[in-house]
């Protein structure tokens, strides 16, 4: 489960903002409020590694080793 900021009417047109490493659904505060001013259903969700409910609960046991991809690029 993803936490997400949502704003405007529930019948208005979606917007989906997206935020960039490191930031939150926070890091567009001004253009929700101005998108959901002008009648746009808008969602910010703070996405993988920021919502509580989105994060596994250990990271035991996992791999942190880079993958090579099928061609193998360090080669």
């Amino acid at each position: 489960m993803f936490d997400a900021i949502a704003a405007g009417p529930p019948e208005g047109r979606p917007a989906l903002l997206l935020h960039g490493f490191p930031q939150t659904g926070l890091a567009w505060q001004r253009q929700i409020e101005a998108l959901a001013a002008h009648g746009y259903r808008v969602v910010a969700p703070d996405q993988r590694g920021y919502s509580p409910g989105a994060r596994p609960p250990a990271a035991r046991g996992l791999s942190h080793q880079p993958s090579r991809g099928r061609r193998g690029r360090d080669q």
